[in-house]
């Protein structure tokens, strides 16, 4: 059972980080104790620089300041978890949709590099979506021209060499598999197939990924797959995942979306920060940071969380992630407030159009055990 401790002297600060703590415990619903230390000799023995400060597992991991209850949650949940448990995300097969277009062979080697690191396997799939000949419900049914046409496409799109940027990925083993139907449709079936872990597709228009994001074939994709979707802008170069945002809102699910984001990011020697927008602010724009120390080697990856005051949401996340070089932004599905504050609205101003960022939407449980 972990250890908790609060090292203070009885100040007031210090009872208002145990009054957290124990709130965060139970939201998470971990049965905890909760030690105060406030002898000298023991303090002295941490080594701490201030007080409050939080120990877990005789790790010194916050001191001289006093997060809120959602806060200690989040850090909590990520403190105390396996890194090897049951939200950890194992991917064995990734599925590419492609359309033939630059977009999608720029998607590619995103998957194929993804695969090389997780040891997975490729399949890179076509929906050919047959169009009506007149008003009406009855499709042209694929020709046998249609289709020779489009598996030679597809063994066109598997022979090319992709920029990989040193992620070997020769090694994949990889398929093709040409469907007929609607293409959000065939594609959310792949998604409920226990080998299907992974989408890796593309974002559509030929402009950005928040241009047209939403209302779009790989936005529906992204919302109704069962397995995370990772949409990519035709302007992003893969370079690996060195620096990692979760965009979060400080919500009870994160915590099993959280684990999840950690087991990939490991895999890339990745560093994530939870970022949290607060449009309550009356900034626009400052930045704060709970410098979040690692407990054993397998939470060395995720680095701090962040809260950024901006009366725009919009605006404060992209400045962030641009400041920050983040390689990858990850968010889970069901912040429905923070998404549709995101993404559904008017996007014109100049930073959004230039975005070139990668977007990871993870669920926060399995969806296929969910359904079956």
């Amino acid at each position: 059972m972990a250890r908790l401790e609060i090292l203070d002297v009885g100040s007031n600060k210090g009872k208002a980080l145990k009054a957290n703590a124990e709130e965060a415990l139970h939201e998470l619903g971990m049965d905890l104790p909760i030690e105060d230390v406030s002898d000298i000799s023991r303090l002295l023995e941490y080594g701490i620089s201030g007080i409050p400060a939080l120990v877990v597992d005789g790790r010194v991991v916050l001191q001289k300041m006093v997060p809120s209850a959602k806060e200690l949650r989040v850090m909590l949940s990520i403190l105390l978890s396996s890194p090897t448990g049951s939200h950890s995300l194992t991917l064995r097969s990734i599925v590419a949709p492609t359309d033939f277009s630059e977009i999608s062979f720029n998607a590619l080697a995103y998957a194929k590099s993804i695969a090389a690191v997780q040891s997975a396997g490729l399949s890179l799939v076509h929906v050919h979506q047959a169009q009506a000949i007149a008003p009406g419900p009855f499709p042209v049914p694929a020709s046998q021209e249609d289709v020779e046409w489009k598996n030679g496409q597809l063994d066109s799109f598997l022979g090319r060499p992709v920029y990989t940027n040193g992620f070997e990925s020769g090694r994949v083993p990889m398929r093709k598999e040409l469907l007929i139907g609607p293409v959000v449709e065939e594609i959310r079936r792949l998604s409920e197939l226990s080998d299907s872990d992974m989408i890796v597709m593309g974002s559509t228009g030929k402009t950005n990924l928040l241009n047209r994001l939403f209302g779009s074939v790989s936005s529906e994709i992204a919302r109704r797959a069962s397995c995370p979707v990772l949409l990519v802008p035709a302007e992003a170069r893969f370079r690996g995942f060195r620096q990692i945002i979760f965009a979060g809102n400080y919500e009870p699910h994160e915590e099993r979306v959280l684990p999840r984001l950690l087991s990939f990011a490991r895999r890339f020697d990745s560093q994530v920060q939870y970022v949290h927008v607060n449009t309550n602010a009356e900034q626009e724009y400052v930045v704060n940071k709970i410098p979040l120390l690692p407990v054993g080697e397998s939470r060395q990856n995720i680095s701090e969380l962040t809260t950024i005051e901006s009366s725009d949401i919009l605006d404060g996340l992209l400045r962030y992630a641009a400041e920050q070089k983040a390689d990858l932004i990850a968010m889970s599905t069901t912040q429905r407030s923070f998404m549709e504050e995101l993404f559904h609205r008017s996007v014109t101003r100049k930073a959004v159009l230039h975005i070139q960022i990668p977007l990871l939407i993870m669920h926060p449980e399995d969806m296929r055990e969910a359904r079956s």
